[in-house]
């Protein structure tokens, strides 16, 4: 029987330089969470050089910087 207690869930986060793709704004942090109940089965953390400088805003709310980012891979 399925209970939500024992649910698995894939939680995806997507972190972009902005919010205009058709102004260059690109992807530059994807986070995945595998869960199973209430526990963290596993995560996966990917930093992207997005070759675009993030926006004020975009930083601010998620905490990345440029440094950080040009360190990434590139897509």
């Amino acid at each position: 029987m399925f209970t939500l207690s024992n649910a698995r869930f894939a939680f995806l986060d997507i972190e972009t330089t902005g919010l205009s793709p058709w102004f260059g704004d690109r992807i530059c942090q994807i986070a995945v969470i595998l869960t199973e109940g209430k526990r963290i089965k596993s995560t996966v953390d990917l930093l992207l050089n997005p070759e675009h400088e993030i926006s004020p805003a975009a930083a601010h709310i998620n905490g990345l910087d440029e440094s950080r980012l040009a360190k990434s891979a590139a897509l």
